[in-house]
């Protein structure tokens, strides 16, 4: 999928070129390609016992809180 990175600079940006290592598990804090809900993201995973989120790394986005983590796919994390 084709995504919007403006809410992962300063790390990641829109148009930006990033290698995604095809794999189903990501850890705490990786950066990776999740499908959630019918939607694709490029987000950083927050897993931890309060909840699973897919975090945006500007501030001024919202994360995208997962609801039901059975339905969060990690197609793969990035790997620049």
């Amino acid at each position: 999928c084709q995504l919007c990175m403006n809410d992962m600079e300063p790390d990641y940006y829109n148009g930006q070129i990033v290698w995604i290592h095809q794999q189903s598990k990501l850890e705490h804090g990786e950066v990776g390609v999740f499908i959630y809900e019918g939607n694709c993201y490029f987000k950083r995973l927050r897993d931890r016992v309060g909840g699973t989120r897919l975090q945006c790394i500007d501030a001024n986005y919202p994360d995208v809180i997962v609801t039901t983590p059975e339905k969060l796919i990690a197609v793969g994390k990035a790997v620049i």
